[in-house]
């Protein structure tokens, strides 16, 4: 501060009373007057007329009028950008609160299990129930992706399961996320080659990429090992009715033998149209039904076929088959030339083992016959009392079948069509 008491800093005026300073000379502006103060900003000193007094400091005229604006405008600009926090802080407020109620109304009233499941599965990942319960909440609740993401963390962190995995394989699909549907594909077939749904994912996604070739085997191999696999089953069927319209019926009648597809009035008509396209071999009992004994051993029923119209054998009829199933004994010795058929897997009740697709001229029981018969061959297949085979669906889904246990008999009557 200078010794008239005045601020020496810039932009301050005198803050010392009038009263108090040693005058130092004459106005500035008005020569003829006494000085009371000096400006801050010029450092004239001023009379009384021109001295002018802002937040505690003196201007001269000329400096009043900026200084005025400048804090004017500092002002301004202060409230403006207090006013503009004040904003920012209301509105992050508001969101988080909309955030949160979004939150507690988003699943509904599955919100408490999602919450308390997703604390149990961050605890114990490969706990399935709760990963699977978690699922089914938030698919229920909607969230399809993120009942994907609590399944897929089970596939990728933890052991095989067969379940899942099929589970997570299907939301793949689903999503349309091609390369992880492919790549889990791929390694559910190898962990798993007697379950269906691998067969059917990859054979999907093959079709889905043009490759017809490398879809089909896929496919016939979902059919067999589940022929009441729906989207494998109608996959297949679209797929080979152009060149072989008897085996897209064949397929359709599985389906609708294993399983209650939705359409099932226009599958049946559909299949019988490719039937009487292709002139397709089919079922027929003379007399209209057939009453065929069986013999009892043990808790299974044997009874006596023919195959291609000279071959007689004995087969358990088995209504859980998938197909009519033979040893590789009675091929050889019924003149099958089966070694030369397609291989694929079967589960049997020994696990999963080879066979090789035949397809029988016809297959008779009793009265019953059935022209064209999807069979396989399974090398791994014997029965100590001689048994030849399994009487298994591809000859029975023909027939609507009874049994009657106390006259040890099984009525045969064609599927109403």
């Amino acid at each position: 501060m200078s010794d008239d008491g005045s601020s020496d800093a810039p932009g301050l005026g005198s803050t010392v009373p009038a009263a108090q300073r040693t005058r130092t000379g004459n106005c500035g502006v008005h020569p003829d007057r006494e000085a009371v103060d000096i400006c801050g900003r010029c450092r004239r000193e001023l009379c009384l007329t021109c001295a002018q007094w802002l937040a505690g400091a003196t201007y001269c005229p000329d400096h009043f009028g900026p200084e005025y604006r400048r804090r004017s405008r500092n002002r301004w600009l202060v409230g403006v950008g207090g006013l503009l926090i004040v904003a920012a802080v209301v509105s992050v407020v508001i969101r988080a609160d909309q955030q949160r109620r979004a939150e507690e109304g988003r699943y509904g009233t599955h919100r408490a299990e999602i919450e308390r499941l997703r604390v149990a599965v961050e605890k114990d990942v490969c706990n399935r129930p709760n990963a699977t319960a978690l699922a089914d909440h938030l698919s229920a609740a909607g969230f399809e992706d993120e009942a994907l993401a609590a399944l897929s963390r089970v596939v990728e962190r933890c052991p095989p399961d067969r379940q899942t995995t099929e589970r997570v394989l299907e939301l793949y699909r689903k999503a349309g996320d091609r390369p992880k549907a492919r790549v889990l594909a791929e390694r559910y077939v190898k962990d798993h080659p007697e379950a269906a749904v691998g067969y059917a994912v990859r054979g999907a996604l093959a079709l889905e990429a043009g490759d017809t070739a490398r879809a089909r085997p896929d496919l016939e191999q979902a059919v067999t090992l589940n022929p009441g696999h729906e989207g494998a089953a109608l996959a297949l069927a679209d797929l080979i009715e152009p060149a072989d319209g008897c085996r897209a019926a064949d397929v359709l009648d599985d389906l609708l033998g294993f399983a209650s597809p939705e359409g099932g009035p226009e599958l049946r008509v559909r299949a019988d149209r490719l039937r009487e396209r292709g002139r397709c071999p089919r079922e027929r009992i003379e007399g209209g039904s057939a009453v065929v004994p069986f013999v009892r051993d043990d808790d299974v029923m044997i009874v006596d076929v023919l195959l291609n119209d000279m071959v007689k054998a004995k087969m358990i009829l088995d209504t859980g088959a998938s197909s009519v199933a033979l040893t590789a004994e009675f091929a050889e010795r019924a003149g099958l030339d089966w070694r030369n058929g397609e291989p694929y897997y079967v589960g049997t009740a020994g696990g999963v083992t080879t066979a090789r697709r035949v397809k029988l001229d016809s297959l008779m029981l009793g009265p019953a016959r059935v022209d064209g018969v999807q069979a396989s061959v399974v090398s791994a297949m014997n029965f100590d009392d001689g048994t030849d085979g399994l009487l298994g669906n591809s000859f029975l889904s023909h027939f609507e079948i009874m049994v009657n246990a106390e006259s040890r008999t099984v009525t045969l009557t064609p599927r109403q069509r």
